[in-house]
């Protein structure tokens, strides 16, 4: 299979927005309101070298956690994955190795520069199955039935509208493809207060508002201290 460059992966990103453009989908109310308005600011226009010793932080959970989240997910070579607010890339990057030059891997973010860092350490990482999409708080734009599975790591609790990032998901999984979300726990007088103040909802509300948006709960997988792994399938 052709290689892509980072030259074609750029290329790519553009003919997705614009195929999606052409695209009718089955109408669906869009959220009218943001339940956490403004939490996603500093990621607009982010300090990529800030940002970075931040995300990958070996006191953060999900980096020292990386490995052990990405094999979960049970990942085979050829596989389309996407990786929905990649951030730095660094969990992108681990889902490339393992699905291989015939598979992709769709990094997709709300800031350009973020996607420009995701594909150059892809590049220094001579990696050429890292494909970068721009969305925005309300869609991934992802091409319809592009993925098998959709990682959402420590993002969820970023969604602003998060029926309407659940609907472009699913619209992006293929039949009977899984959705993963990794986020914290949020118990009161059990979490910690920056889980309390920063997290808006929990597991629980997460998993109806999946459910509700179309698909069914599989498992949930033990894995990290103070956060849930959850496994869902395209109904």
């Amino acid at each position: 299979m052709r290689q892509f460059t980072s030259l074609s992966r750029r290329l790519a990103a553009v003919w997705l927005s614009a195929s999606l453009a052409g695209y009718v989908a089955a109408p669906v109310a869009a959220q009218d309101a943001s339940v956490n308005p403004g939490i996603n600011r500093s990621y607009e226009s982010p300090d990529l070298e800030r940002l970075q010793a931040s995300l990958e932080g070996e006191r953060r959970a999900i980096y020292q956690y990386r490995h052990a989240i990405v094999a979960a997910l049970g990942l085979q070579e050829g596989m389309a994955v996407a990786d929905i607010g990649s951030g730095t890339g660094f969990i992108a990057r681990l889902i490339a190795h393992q699905v291989g030059s015939n598979g992709r891997v769709y990094a997709m973010d709300i800031a350009q520069d973020l996607l420009d860092h995701v594909v150059s350490t892809a590049d220094a990482d001579g990696l050429s199955n890292v494909v970068p999409v721009l969305g925005d708080q309300h869609t991934t734009n992802l091409q319809p039935d592009s993925v098998e599975l959709a990682l959402v790591c420590d993002v969820y609790h970023h969604f602003e509208f998060p029926s309407d990032s659940l609907a472009s998901i699913h619209q992006a999984l293929r039949d009977d493809g899984l959705l993963v979300v990794v986020d914290f726990e949020r118990v009161v007088g059990v979490s910690a207060d920056f889980q309390l103040t920063h997290v808006r909802a929990g597991k629980g509300t997460v998993t109806d508002e999946i459910k509700n948006t179309g698909f069914d709960f599989v498992k949930e997988i033990p894995l990290i201290p103070d956060q849930y792994y959850l496994v869902f399938r395209k109904r």
